[in-house]
């Protein structure tokens, strides 16, 4: 997933950039960055090639002192060139003429002020993004074979040929761990994992990161089958990583061996990921998701589909209802925990579900009433989040 102009400014070195203009552009590519300034032939005449499509130039605009025809002229054809937008120290322009902005709104074109440009050197800004990109690279670049591997096409014999090309250092074993992010920019959160273990050998050999659609992968691999020397090995990346686990759901797969059944792990991180979400667990073991391992990829089947229409269709459409029941579910039946969730007391809550158990299966025991209901409303969270 390649890093967009969005995706910067979360940037230590870029937090003193104010957007100016152009903000919707702010989902366009940025693959390289450059400086504006010494750039320019002495006749002012533009050199077609100056700058390539998708880079991000950095600019204290003296190029254009006291001339802000000038300086239009130049924007636009850095639009003309692809450029995906520019940042500017306020050195000889604070504000920018009206021309200028209109011409960058009206063609996506981002353009960023600088704020407190004296304490942050032109290297330091293009040290932080280049980082990001380099990072984000060098992650995408496995993405299409993990992507593959959690598709479940491979024959066996393909398996070691692309756990192979995911790494050739990987040891014996190895567990699968799919990170979710809450509210952090994966760019920036990848680029900080991979600059920090680059400094450690053993996490080299012990782990590799990959990206799955906006997902982050995390291959552990190592020569025992115990699982706490896996666990281990996490929480000493997370913890020399600096990752708040607040924002972050974590799913992972059983130990396989690495170069027989990676693709299983994949797998089984990809169900433990679905469980989760849908479970609201930050922290899901494939082993421990129970049903869901098996209804989460039985969930598009159209009986499985009607089984859980026809059962909830009394409620589907009443929002307190379905909240009630989802809440009771994820807290697997128990009145105390769910009316926490929801923030009531527990005789309503019991109130609510025994007029929720009349409309659904007023016949049935409540142990199977229950089950019914788990498996009905299990479907439905999965069924939500693949939709």
């Amino acid at each position: 997933m390649p890093i967009i102009v969005k995706d910067i400014l979360s940037l230590q070195t870029t937090k003193n950039f104010t957007l100016i203009a152009g903000q919707s552009g702010l989902g366009r590519i940025i693959e390289t960055v450059d400086i504006l300034d010494y750039a320019w032939e002495q006749d002012r005449q533009f050199s077609r090639k100056l700058f390539k499509p998708k880079s991000f130039p950095l600019s204290s605009l003296q190029f254009a002192k006291d001339n802000p025809e000038y300086l239009l002229a130049v924007i636009s054809h850095l639009i003309e060139c692809g450029v995906s937008g520019i940042a500017y120290k306020p050195v000889y322009y604070y504000d920018l003429p009206t021309e200028i902005r209109d011409l960058a709104n009206s063609c996506n074109f981002p353009i960023f002020r600088i704020e407190n440009g004296d304490t942050l050197t032109y290297r330091e800004i293009i040290c932080g993004i280049s980082d990001v990109i380099r990072a984000d690279r060098i992650v995408s670049d496995k993405s299409n074979y993990v992507k593959r591997m959690a598709s479940g096409t491979l024959e066996a014999e393909e398996v070691p040929i692309y756990a192979g090309m995911i790494s050739p250092r990987m040891k014996k074993n190895a567990c699968v761990v799919n990170i979710t992010l809450n509210s952090l920019n994966s760019s920036v959160l990848i680029d900080h994992l991979v600059c920090t273990l680059q400094g450690y050998q053993y996490f080299m050999d012990s782990v590799v990161l990959c990206r799955l659609d906006t997902n982050l992968v995390l291959i552990i691999s190592d020569d025992s089958e115990n699982p706490q020397k896996f666990n281990s090995i996490l929480d000493q990346v997370l913890q020399l990583c600096d990752v708040d686990r607040e924002n972050i759901y974590l799913a992972r797969s059983g130990i396989h061996p690495t170069y027989a059944s990676l693709d299983k792990c994949i797998q089984e991180s990809c169900s433990a990921r679905v469980a989760g979400l849908a479970m609201d667990w930050k922290n899901t073991y494939f082993s421990r998701i129970g049903p869901l391992s098996f209804l989460i990829p039985l969930a598009c089947n159209a009986s499985i589909q009607e089984y859980m229409e026809n059962f909830l269709f009394p409620i589907i459409n009443s929002e307190e209802s379905m909240r009630t029941v989802i809440a009771f579910v994820r807290a697997d039946g128990n009145f105390k925990y769910a009316a926490q969730i929801l923030n009531c007391h527990q005789n309503t809550l019991r109130y609510r579900i025994g007029k929720i158990q009349s409309l659904l299966a007023p016949e049935e025991t409540w142990d199977t009433f229950f089950q019914n209901l788990s498996i009905a409303i299990k479907i439905y969270l999965v069924r939500k989040l693949q939709n």
